[in-house]
C-alpha cells in the first residue's frame, strides 16, 4: 500500500531511503521488500500430503497472485500423486466471513487439513479448524499456542528480522534501491513448531528437505531430477 506513495515521494527526499512491503517500485532511494512465500508453501504441502487421511486437503488464499498456493499445491503432488488439492480465493486478506463460507464447504467435501494462506482472516479460520477437529497450518506466525492438537505446524514471515537486516545494510551503506525477494536461505522464513501429532519420520522428512533447500537453494522434486 505505500510503495505507490513512496515512489510519488522519493525524488523530493533524495536523503531519505524509502522502504515498503510487496509493491513495485524503482529508483536508487526506494527499496520493495518481499517474501518469496513458494518454498513455505511447499513444505506446507508436503507436511499435509503425508498427514491427511481422507486424501483431501485445501487452501484458503487471499488472492491469486500469491507463490505459497502454487508452492502448496506442488509440494503436496510431488510427495503424494494421490492426494487432491482444493484451492480456493477470498480476494481480500480481512473477509472472515467469505473464509468461514469456504471452509464449510470445504469440510462438506471431505477436506480435513487446511491452510488459510490469507494475513486477516487465518486467525478466526484456524479458530473453527480447531473446532471441527481437523488439523491446520499456521501462516506468517507460529500458531502452535492455537492448539497442538490442531497446528500441524506454520510457515513463519520473521518480519522483524527482515527489518532488522535491512536495517544493518543501510548502516553499512549496502541497501540498494529496487525490488528484492528472500527466503529460508535468509534466515526470515521458516517453519513454526510442529505438534506432537506429526509423526517424527515425518517430522524428520520435512526437515531435512527445508535442510536442503537452504543448503542448495533446490527444492526435492528439484534435487531428484
Amino acid at each position: 500500500l505505500f510503495a505507490e506513495y513512496f515512489m510519488e515521494l522519493k525524488d523530493d527526499f533524495p536523503d531519505i531511503h524509502f522502504v515498503s512491503f510487496n509493491g513495485t517500485v524503482d529508483g536508487e532511494n526506494i527499496t520493495s521488500l518481499h517474501f518469496d512465500g513458494y518454498a513455505m508453501g511447499y513444505f506446507a504441502g508436503m507436511l499435509s500430503s503425508d498427514m491427511t487421511e481422507t486424501g483431501n486437503i485445501g487452501v484458503i488464499a487471499a488472492y491469486p497472485h500469491q507463490p505459497e498456493v502454487q508452492g502448496f499445491e506442488d509440494g503436496s503432488y510431488y510427495n503424494n500423486p494421490k492426494v487432491k488439492v482444493k484451492v480456493e480465493y477470498v480476494n481480500s486478506w480481512s473477509n472472515v466471513e467469505l473464509a468461514s463460507t469456504i471452509l464449510d464447504d470445504m469440510i462438506a467435501e471431505d477436506v480435513d487439513i487446511i491452510y488459510p494462506a490469507g494475513d486477516g482472516f487465518h486467525i478466526s479460520i484456524m479458530e473453527k479448524i480447531k473446532n471441527e477437529g481437523l488439523f491446520g497450518i499456521g501462516y506468517v506466525s507460529d500458531h502452535i499456542d492455537l492448539g497442538e492438537s490442531t497446528v500441524l505446524t506454520s510457515t513463519v514471515q520473521h518480519v522483524e528480522k527482515l527489518y532488522t537486516l535491512i536495517a544493518e545494510k543501510y548502516r553499512a551503506g549496502e541497501l540498494e534501491g529496487g525490488n528484492f525477494y528472500f527466503d529460508f536461505a535468509d534466515g526470515v522464513i521458516s517453519l513454526g513448531t510442529f505438534s506432537k501429532e506429526v509423526p517424527v519420520d515425518i517430522r524428520k522428512k520435512v526437515e531435512l528437505a527445508v535442510e536442503g533447500y537452504i543448503e542448495t537453494e533446490k527444492l526435492p522434486h528439484e534435487m531428484n531430477k
